[in-house]
């Protein structure tokens, strides 16, 4: 079968495929060693695989949102369209002002769930899923973790660019009110950085072809700073995030699969 490798530079020679990437600085964006497309897969018997999905909102927080929303429109509607008929007021009026509350309290997160919802879909149809394979061995601080991310394209996609990010993160409970109804509850949040990223350039794949890149990305060699320690359950993790940017029919997608990883000084 034939080999569709494409070489990472035409300026610059490809390295080794065994060979490391020099360690990088902060926030890199160096490039990966090897990357393109292959007729045919043969697994890295020195890699663990993980099969990775989509990051996207769950179906219990779309219907528990969108159903929020609709009750809350239910609310406002249905005194309304009594009063319009009857002429004449009821007791169900009373529950205009809640439901008008809880709608607004609702919207924004109604409208950002469904943004998630469709920036995961164009994903879920071309690619569904991707592999991700690392070394087996636990990653110590100072090194350089060997990492080979590759996926099958169920339809032809452009990829505009492939990140492979080390990404530390901090999360905690914090106390919320709702905005109109000034109801308090508790609610989880989380801030993160990246720590290393390397970047593929932009790659077209056709229907049933597999994309694949190869590459080390640096360890830490300190435990980064956190900013949120004392927090209510504050917590910290790092992750290796493979970001896809996309360019589908309805255009640009932006789609995360993250991986939570352990380090020594975690």
């Amino acid at each position: 079968m034939v080999d569709l490798h494409s070489s990472p530079s035409p300026s610059e020679p490809a390295p080794a495929v065994g060979a490391d990437l020099p360690p990088a600085s902060g926030r890199s964006q160096s490039v990966p060693r090897e990357w393109g497309l292959v007729g045919r897969y043969l697994p890295d018997p020195s890699l663990r695989y993980t099969r990775l999905e989509f990051a996207g909102p769950s179906i219990p927080r779309v219907v528990g949102v969108t159903l929020g929303f609709a009750l809350g429109v239910l609310m406002v509607l249905v005194p309304s369209v009594q009063l319009a008929v009857s002429r004449s007021p009821s007791w169900w009026l009373a529950c205009a002002i809640p439901g008008a509350a809880l709608a607004l309290e609702l919207f924004k997160p109604l409208r950002s769930t469904w943004a998630e919802v469709r920036h995961k879909l164009p994903f879920w149809w071309s690619i569904r899923s991707i592999d991700i394979g690392l070394e087996r061995a636990v990653p110590q601080p100072g090194t350089q973790l060997r990492y080979e991310v590759h996926f099958v394209a169920r339809r032809a996609l452009t990829v505009q660019s492939l990140h492979v990010r080390l990404v530390f993160w901090e999360g905690w409970l914090s106390t919320r009110r709702l905005r109109w109804l000034r109801i308090p509850y508790r609610a989880a949040e989380k801030n993160g950085h990246d720590l290393v990223r390397h970047e593929v350039p932009s790659l077209h794949v056709p229907k049933g072809e597999h994309a694949i890149v190869r590459g080390a990305i640096p360890i830490p060699l300190a435990r980064p700073s956190e900013h949120h320690r004392g927090r209510t359950r504050h917590m910290s993790y790092v992750n290796l995030t493979v970001t896809l940017v996309t360019e589908i029919k309805s255009g640009l997608h932006r789609g995360n699969c993250p991986h939570l990883i352990t380090f020594p000084w975690i």
